[in-house]
């Protein structure tokens, strides 16, 4: 095996982990306002503070991600996000918890954009197809998260038991990976300039103009990105609570919905890795948002818990490439 395929190997399974990670928070939280006596809206200001945490990463990122040394600081933050997580568990108050989710937030989102980056780098010429499945793993981490979580909830546990529990297997999956795939720190960041330079040498002195077109497009396609996450945060974050106290149904099935809703977005991952080059990322990405919103919004309207978990599914299998897609287009606009 290449290092360069050992590097995205490492990369898909730390995504994987942090798919896990980040989802378990939509099953732990109905656990959480009852274990600190919160309203909802209460409850409503953690999920609040991983996303503004999240959102403050990301403007971070475009500033610092092309400036440090990649795999470092993606092992950097494995390890914050694993001792973060134990943190979450040992919270004494719902302010020290809200403070650790919003730290959270930040690590976790810092630490999604530097394997996407990395990955970019590793695979210059195939980003659409790494991208991809460097998602699709993400989705598997998301889609074992819920179940994992309501599992262990179901045994009697506490949600900070979970969280403990979480943070471990983080930690230890993490070191036993790079035990595995020795030489990750070693990989060098050179691949956007060896792909600079093949454009440069064919394309001559860049366009102005062209350049500028360029930039617009990677800033509008990183608000899609932007909208995406918040869409994402917030459908995993209220989704079981929504079918377990509007529509009634069991805490299991309540995780169990949120599970099938990731599993229809790893498949549209898996979907878009085989044919997305055929049909067009562009139209791939619009139209799956499109149909994807209408899907969302008719769901929801019916307030029916067969129809919610349904629509819940075919949006995720409709709008489910959207980051890696957006991530693999802004690449081929600025490498």
């Amino acid at each position: 095996m290449t290092n360069q395929r050992r590097g995205l190997l490492t990369n898909d399974v730390f995504m994987a982990l942090l798919g896990v990670a980040a989802i378990m928070i939509g099953t732990t939280l109905p656990e959480m306002i009852r274990s600190f006596g919160l309203t909802l809206s209460q409850g409503g200001l953690i999920v609040s503070a991983e996303s503004t945490g999240g959102l403050t990463a990301m403007f971070a990122g475009l500033l610092l991600a092309d400036r440090i040394r990649k795999p470092l600081w993606i092992l950097i933050t494995v390890v914050l996000v694993g001792l973060l997580l134990g943190l979450a568990g040992l919270s004494p108050g719902y302010w020290v918890l809200v403070v650790v989710f919003f730290v959270l937030g930040i690590v976790a989102r810092f630490l999604d954009l530097l394997l996407n980056a990395h990955t970019g780098d590793l695979a210059p010429k195939n980003r659409t197809q790494t991208m991809t499945v460097l998602h699709m793993v993400y989705g598997i981490g998301a889609f074992i998260g819920p179940s994992m979580a309501r599992w262990l909830l179901d045994q009697s546990l506490p949600w900070n038991s979970v969280y403990w529990i979480v943070g471990g297997t983080y930690l230890t999956v993490a070191a036993l990976s790079l035990i595995r795939t020795r030489g990750y720190l070693s990989l060098a960041d050179a691949s956007p300039a060896d792909d600079e330079t093949e454009i440069s040498a064919k394309d001559g002195v860049p366009d102005p103009e062209n350049t500028r077109r360029q930039w617009v497009s990677v800033i509008l396609l990183g608000f899609v990105v932007l909208f995406y996450a918040v869409h994402q945060v917030g459908t995993t974050s209220w989704l079981p609570y929504y079918l377990e106290t509007t529509l009634g149904v069991r805490p299991a099935i309540a995780s169990a919905g949120l599970s099938f809703y990731w599993a229809g977005i790893i498949a549209s991952r898996f979907l878009v890795s085989r044919i997305g080059s055929r049909i067009g990322e562009t139209r791939v990405l619009i139209w799956g948002s499109v149909f994807g919103g209408v899907v969302l919004v008719g769901s929801v309207l019916l307030a029916s818990p067969f129809v919610a978990i349904a629509g819940f599914i075919l949006a995720g299998v409709l709008t489910g490439a959207t980051i890696p897609l957006t991530m693999a287009l802004a690449h081929g606009h600025l490498p």
